[in-house]
């Protein structure tokens, strides 16, 4: 849920939020990369933000190293 409350924050331009609701998304177990860095077309307004890049670099990081 917190990861479509981003996507409503991103469409309307609040970045903040968007990224901090992100990050609580993340934190939970949410790290599909691939999905959030390129494919979800409702983050397009932030994905140029410093504070989104870093949380894809983590986020990246725990998706090529997650183990079942």
């Amino acid at each position: 849920m917190p990861c479509w409350l981003a996507d409503c924050y991103s469409i309307i331009g609040e970045n903040e939020k968007a990224i901090e609701l992100l990050e609580y998304s993340t934190r939970r177990g949410f790290i599909n990369f691939p999905f959030l860095n390129e494919y979800d077309p409702l983050l397009e307004n932030i994905r140029e933000d410093p504070r989104f890049k870093k949380l894809m670099e983590r986020v990246k990081h725990e998706w090529e190293n997650f183990e079942v």
